[in-house]
C-alpha cells in the first residue's frame, strides 16, 4: 500500500507549484525575471514632515524630497562584497534596467536604463 511513497519526488519550487506549465503566465513569469531576478532587492523610502501631522505635500516639502532623492541618484558607493571590493558604484550600476519605460527611450539617459522611481 505505501510502496509507492518511495518513489515520490517532492517539489517545493515556487514557480513550479504556482505557474502553470507551458502557458502565457509561464512566459510572462520568464519575462519578469529577466528584468527582476530573484536577487533583486526593492527598496522604498517613506518621507515625513519635519513635524508631526505637517502635509508633506506642500511645494517646499516636495522640492525637499526630490533634492534628496537626486543626492541619493548622484551618490557613489564602495562595494563591501569581497569578489568587487574597492569598486564603487552609483545607483544607475545596481539598479535594473527600466525596460523603455522612458517616453523617448535613450539607452545613454542613466534614468531611463534604470528603473527608479521619481519621488515626483
Amino acid at each position: 500500500c505505501s510502496a509507492g511513497i518511495a518513489k515520490i519526488n517532492p517539489e517545493n519550487r515556487p514557480e513550479e507549484l504556482w505557474v502553470p506549465q507551458n502557458t502565457e503566465a509561464e512566459k510572462e513569469t520568464s519575462a519578469y525575471e529577466s528584468y527582476f531576478p530573484r536577487t533583486s532587492r526593492f527598496n522604498n523610502m517613506l518621507v515625513t514632515g519635519a513635524t508631526a501631522g505637517e502635509n508633506v505635500l506642500t511645494k517646499e516639502n516636495l522640492i525637499s524630497t526630490m533634492k534628496l532623492h537626486e543626492e541619493i541618484e548622484a551618490g557613489i558607493i564602495e562595494s563591501p562584497e569581497e569578489e568587487t571590493e574597492g569598486e564603487e558604484f552609483s545607483l544607475t550600476d545596481l539598479c535594473a534596467p527600466g525596460g523603455g519605460s522612458c517616453a523617448t527611450y535613450d539607452p545613454t539617459d542613466p534614468i531611463c536604463s534604470c528603473f527608479a522611481i521619481s519621488v515626483l
